[in-house]
């Protein structure tokens, strides 16, 4: 399998400028000849098989992703059909809404000289939080009205 070119990275050169100037082109001329031919060498030198035992198989992912590539890729999905295998029940229109109903929180205080004091709040949960408060502060001040 020829090809017109070859990633080589710059980690490939890290590596290989570490070694001494001997091994440098062996392991070079092995890397471009998989590279471009897909050949290797059987009598490279123990250090050259180690590093091409390592660069192989980058060169080979990325000759898949070229080849991969040049298929066209995925397919685009369907949008209407996304893995829909049955129709999706809708909820029935005769139902009717549940009617939210205020909150009333009655508080007797018993001092100990025996004197009550009764706060009511009216808290409702379709209201805004500041209609909330007002309604609140609005039933004790007609808690401490009341008690005179």
């Amino acid at each position: 399998m020829k090809r017109d070119s070859f990633i080589f990275y710059q980690s490939f050169y890290e590596a290989i400028v570490e070694l001494p100037r001997e091994v440098q082109g062996e392991v070079l001329t092995a890397i471009v000849e998989y590279g471009l031919y897909g050949e290797t060498t059987e009598s490279l030198k123990p250090i050259a098989k180690a590093m091409m035992l390592l660069i192989k198989p980058q060169i080979d992912a990325n000759q898949k992703r070229y080849e991969n590539g040049c298929k066209g890729g995925r397919p685009r999905k369907d949008t209407e059909n996304q893995n829909q295998k049955e129709t999706e029940q809708k909820p029935k229109q005769n139902q009717k809404e549940t009617e939210q109903k205020p909150n009333v929180n009655v508080n007797v205080h018993v001092d100990q000289a025996g004197n009550a004091t009764t706060t009511k709040s009216i808290l409702n949960p379709g209201l805004p939080s500041t209609l909330n408060n007002y309604y609140s502060r609005t039933s004790k001040q007609y808690a401490t009205q009341n008690k005179k």
